[in-house]
């Protein structure tokens, strides 16, 4: 136990209590391929049977909700050009799998929660198949008005050969708007049966292979119930497996805009997701809908206010943050908690989810160029705020990996970003059951950085990360009151108040710079914070008196006052 001195009162670390909470949460993202394998084949390939295996490390760890990236029949081995919402891919196992590791999860009292990227289908996939055939057109000499099938047909935009701009001349890529043309959004999709399929084009905004789905026609105004149905009938196939909530891959691009194609809160999109959430809470009351939104927070606060998602990635968090640590100084992180606290009154503290890493973009451990201390300092952050806070498997024991994206829609662009959890060090399998190395590769520095090394090491970057989840298992938050920034007349240290529950506060305080010490004058108290009894909860590098907080180098501290 620590002590320190100041304003005549006595400072110490407060003994580690477990207390959960939901704006507090981890939530833990896992790729299943790269975690465990739990095959009797012992192939390399991580798999839901593996994922059940290493619950136990998953509970110890202090993780409350598990993210799936997608388990369904995908084109790419990350899962995110589906053909099949309906089935769990090969590698994977099959749905009873499932069933086995959500109800594991549950006897933990673990959550679990499903990546669901129904945006798009793969070009390949059987709607796609069924939907771009010559018999969907009535003049075709095949077309059977009583075949099944042809539902499909509506599934998708679709615009014949020889190229028509009209009707959607105004629809270009959503995110790039400006720069790019017609032709980049709408692809040529033929080729299966050259006597049985259209020649034509069909939408797919993020890559050629990916093929918009048709929920909403804007030039008839109608919604299209039989694709709606589909997607619901397979969210059911998801809860009644023991899903508790989804995660919904790229939400704000489901429905296209009347005009335009870039508008973040189409106004049918937002009545799509809400219509699906509420579905969902029919099924499953309690569960969770989530979208990954990138956009600015009153776009977010938007989607909150429809009732279209319960929660969301706070995208904004992890890039300010990030930027800071590099830059040295606290700018970033600040200009974007500034705007939490002046505009975010309407967003609950626990529906906005905070992360240093995920699958998009670099490993934390990368981009600060192997850099521990800026790593732990990352976690500090994430870990002492009062947001559910998200961890990417393999950040916790300082995996490396580098997001490249060679060209759009190569399903190579994940996978150095993706490599095997490293349970052990040594080769040629890293921890995994036999002596197949991990089919997606190990990172480079995992000799060095992983699980078992760690856990030997009390001063290692995982252990402490442990110890910050044990904090932060104790402190409690009511989930709405907003955080208050405190002055410190340093450029170099970022210092902001949360509420806890039933009276007083916890400050945070952060040096962002890399090489020196920084000091700075104890802040006046805000109004939730009580004028005594204040308590050291955690301190890295810190010397306090009665006038001055001085951090040394990436120093951290957090007090409950």
């Amino acid at each position: 136990m620590k002590f320190a001195f100041f304003g005549g009162l006595f400072l110490c670390t407060a003994s580690l209590q477990a207390a959960t909470f939901r704006s507090g949460e981890i939530i833990y993202q896992i790729y299943p391929r790269a975690f465990y394998d739990g095959s009797a084949q012992a192939d390399g390939k991580g798999d839901l049977k593996g994922i059940e295996a290493k619950i136990g490390y998953l509970s110890e760890l202090g993780v409350d909700q598990i993210l799936l990236m997608p388990v369904h029949d995908a084109q790419d081995p990350i899962g995110y050009i589906p053909r099949d919402f309906f089935s769990i891919t090969a590698d994977y196992g099959r749905l009873e799998d499932l069933r086995s590791l959500t109800q594991a999860a549950h006897q933990k009292g673990l959550r679990v929660i499903l990546d669901s990227p129904i945006n798009h289908v793969a070009d390949d996939s059987l709607w796609v198949r069924q939907g771009m055939r010559k018999s969907c057109d009535p003049w075709d000499s095949g077309h059977r008005p009583d075949d099944p099938n042809l539902r499909y047909c509506q599934y998708f935009f679709q615009v014949g050969n020889p190229w028509i701009e009209q009707p959607y001349k105004l629809w270009h890529k959503p995110w790039d708007w400006d720069r790019t043309e017609v032709r980049d959004v709408w692809h040529r999709i033929y080729g299966y049966n050259p006597a049985y399929h259209r020649d034509a084009y069909a939408y797919s905004s993020f890559s050629p292979n990916m093929i918009d789905l048709k929920y909403y026609d804007p030039q008839t105004k109608k919604w299209n119930e039989n694709l709606i149905g589909d997607i619901k009938a397979s969210m059911k196939t998801w809860v009644d497996l023991g899903i508790d909530g989804l995660r919904i891959d790229a939400a704000k691009h489901l429905v296209e805009g009347d005009g335009r194609n870039d508008l973040p809160a189409q106004t049918q999109n937002l009545e799509l997701l809400a219509r699906l959430r509420n579905y969902q809470q029919s099924l499953k009351p309690g569960s969770s809908f989530i979208g990954e939104i990138w956009d600015s927070y009153p776009v977010m606060n938007q989607y909150l206010a429809a009732g279209a998602i319960d929660s969301f990635f706070d995208f904004g968090f992890m890039g300010s943050l990030r930027e800071s640590l590099k830059a040295g100084t606290a700018a970033s992180f600040h200009g974007n908690m500034a705007y939490l606290e002046a505009k975010g009154d309407a967003i609950r503290i626990d529906q906005q989810i905070v992360t240093i890493g995920n699958h998009d973009v670099s490993r934390v451990m990368t981009e600060f160029q192997g850099d521990v201390a800026k790593v732990e300092q990352a976690f500090f952050a994430l870990l002492s705020s009062p947001f559910p806070a998200l961890i990417f498997y393999g950040d916790e024991v300082g995996m490396e990996g580098l997001v490249k994206r060679p060209s759009p829609g190569d399903p190579r662009e994940f996978l150095e970003s993706i490599f095997a959890f490293p349970w052990r060090g040594n080769g040629p399998s890293y921890g995994f059951p036999g002596q197949s190395a991990p089919v997606v590769g190990v990172a480079r520095n995992a000799r060095s950085f992983n699980l078992e090394n760690q856990q030997s090491d009390a001063a290692s970057l995982h252990n402490r990360i442990r110890k910050l989840i044990a904090l932060r298992k104790t402190l409690t938050s009511d989930g709405a009151s907003r955080i208050t920034i405190l002055p410190t007349q340093n450029d170099r240290i970022f210092a902001y108040s949360w509420p806890k529950l039933q009276g007083g506060c916890y400050m945070v305080f952060m040096n962002f710079d890399r090489q020196n010490s920084q000091s700075m004058p104890w802040p006046m108290l805000p109004d939730a914070c009580e004028a005594d009894k204040p308590e050291v909860l955690w301190d890295k590098g810190v010397a306090l008196n009665e006038a001055v907080i001085k951090l040394d180098a990436l120093g951290q501290l957090l007090i409950r006052q």
